[in-house]
């Protein structure tokens, strides 16, 4: 018969609001980001500072609801302050980048000889790489320049000044005549560049005829009839050297990318920071609840988890029918949709029957004891390695998504098909850790990825990628569950402070901005689908490493942690509620963690 535990009813109507407002604009930050105009290296950039800085955010809001003892306050305060910054990335100002260009080349031969001149892409001009050896340069479309005048005496082959281009071969000239409105046929020049000269928006190389040893090189000159006149014809590069007269490109930049970046930042981390203090409260609020009235841990999360699946889609709805409506792009629907359900948080939280319990100021006491620990070391390890594409996935996932033209409802709809799998096995999921152990729950963690990366990287159907988005089931939320459980499990109730938030940081912190910094990295200079196989490759790698790691050595070697101050002596595994009373964790088994 199932029994609804009345004590613990506030606590889910909390998660259930909390966690879906950050539901509706997660699947949305890194597409906001590429909408823009911020490049794949300063999205990775920021979800590495934002993840870093906010490492310090939960033992500060611990800190300050302990000396206060306003707990309620503090996390009020804190959703506040997280929305606030939050809705402000809609008043960043976009940067629109146009797609880069090779630089306009521009051949004039007049009287004084010949020069090119290259639209100046970059600070500074400089000589080509391949010189003092020629480059080659094509030439088309000649026309006459007389006084800013193209074609000063009209077309046609009667016209007495046709312009005429003269190649040195060191068999003799050549000339090419064309009409005075300019030629259909292109002809190629190798010419040294070892000099230029810096003008306001290009750079001017003068035509050099002979090498130092004196050898003739491949050199036009022109036949000028009208004094005044040039010739002038469109440059373009050799397409087997591409870049041997000038290495970048061009890009026209629409807005200051400079304070798009920025400002975005800045918001971001702020946001993320006090998001990170909240969430810091609630997991207070969700362990101390447990442990003065029962219930499971994966339970009560369940709730959390159904908001953000029901949630995420209905605010893509809303994303997708403002943009059919209006022609434009905004995000402006789910940051409304996060304010309003944070705003019925924040009413919640300030009438909850319940309080808000205050974090325990234990962290990082006996930290001496856990790095002389192997499997605790180990564990670690394993979490901040499991952060890396956790990272990666939350930051470039839906960018990913978006490149293949998914729409914002299919960005919320990948929220729900992880979700929804996952409410099964999270009703009974410490049960389920306890009898397929937290460490092969954790192994198993791995290969979700492993599988996960190498759709992304062999479909491009969104819809076939999309059914393997199950595997966060076991990616992001079992193994959630089976970490933080396992936690208890590595030391007395002492210890459990600084274990769970050593994880946490771990693997949302240091793990996630890892990923984000390096899979940005291989993303922008090796494609999107070699970031995939080089994050599935390296997720198989680790995970069959600590297969190896703990079912040959540390399953046969472990010595719990031992504190002199714990009431039982040697640690004993139990459940230990407040009023006195302790029960035995037994699994359904058998445990299979041996402990």
């Amino acid at each position: 018969m199932l029994v609804i535990n009345k004590n613990l009813i506030p606590l889910k109507v909390l998660l259930f609001f909390l966690l879906g407002a950050y539901g509706c604009i997660w699947p949305f930050l890194s597409v906001h980001m590429k909408k823009l105009g911020l490049t794949v290296e300063e999205t990775a950039i920021v979800n590495f500072v934002a993840p870093f800085v906010s490492i310090l955010s939960p033992p500060l809001a611990c800190l300050l609801a302990n000396k206060t003892q306003k707990s309620k306050q503090v996390l009020i305060v804190s959703l506040v302050l997280s929305a606030v910054a939050f809705s402000a990335l809609l008043f960043v100002p976009p940067t629109h980048r146009h797609p880069p260009r090779d630089p306009n080349m521009i051949f004039e031969c007049g009287v004084d000889g010949g020069r090119v001149s290259v639209e100046r892409c970059k600070q500074e001009c400089e000589i080509p790489l391949r010189s003092p050896a020629p480059s080659s340069l094509g030439l088309r479309t000649c026309h006459y320049v007389c006084n800013e005048q193209l074609g000063a005496q009209g077309p046609g082959d009667s016209t007495p000044n046709k312009p005429y281009i003269c190649v040195d071969h060191s068999n003799g000239t050549f000339c090419h005549v064309y009409n005075a409105s300019g030629s259909a046929f292109d002809i190629v020049l190798n010419v040294p560049f070892i000099h230029f000269e810096e003008e306001q928006d290009k750079c001017v190389y003068p035509m050099v005829k002979q090498l130092a040893n004196g050898s003739v090189l491949n050199i036009a000159h022109c036949r000028i009839e009208n004094v005044g006149c040039a010739v002038q014809c469109l440059g373009f590069r050799d397409v087997d050297d591409p870049k041997a007269l000038s290495p970048y490109q061009c890009q026209q930049i629409d807005g200051n990318p400079l304070l798009t970046f920025a400002a975005y930042a800045i918001l971001r981390t702020v946001a993320e920071f006090f998001m990170y203090s909240s969430l810091a409260l609630l997991d207070a609020t969700v362990l101390n609840s447990i442990w003065d009235f029962g219930g499971l841990f994966s339970q009560q999360l369940l709730w959390g988890l159904l908001s953000i699946g029901f949630l995420g889609p209905i605010a893509g709805l809303l994303v997708d029918r403002i943009h059919s409506d209006h022609q434009y792009m905004t995000y402006a629907p789910a940051f409304i949709a996060f304010d309003l359900i944070v705003l019925f948080t924040v009413v919640f939280v300030s009438v909850m029957p319940s309080r808000v319990h205050s974090c325990v100021n234990r962290f990082g006491t006996y930290v001496d004891r856990m790095v002389k620990n192997a499997e605790v070391v180990t564990f670690f390890v394993m979490i901040l390695c499991l952060g890396i594409p956790f990272g990666f996935f939350e930051t470039f996932y839906y960018w990913f998504l978006d490149d293949l033209e998914a729409d914002s409802f299919f960005l919320g709809l990948t929220l729900m098909v992880g979700i929804f799998p996952s409410i099964p096995l999270l009703f009974f999921g410490d049960p389920i850790v306890k009898n397929c152990s937290h460490v092969n729950i954790l192994i198993a963690a791995f290969f979700a990825y492993v599988f996960r990366c190498v759709a992304c990287s062999f479909f491009e159907d969104i819809w076939t990628i999309l059914p393997f988005d199950v595997l966060k089931v076991i990616g992001n939320y079992l193994m959630w569950v089976a970490a933080l459980t396992y936690c208890e499990k590595l030391g007395p109730k002492v210890l459990a402070p600084t274990i769970t938030g050593t994880v946490a940081i771990l693997h949302s912190n240091i793990g996630r901005g890892i990923g984000a910094l390096i899979g940005g990295y291989i993303m922008s200079n090796f494609g999107t689908v070699n970031a995939f196989r080089v994050t599935a490759i390296f997720s198989g790698t680790v995970g069959v490493i600590y297969l190896a790691i703990y079912h040959f050595y540390l399953k046969f070697r472990r010595s719990p942690i031992y504190i002199e101050t714990n009431l039982n002596g040697y640690y004993t595994p139990m459940e230990t509620y407040r009023n006195g009373e302790n029960h035995l964790q037994k699994p359904m088994l058998a445990d299979r963690d041996r402990y």
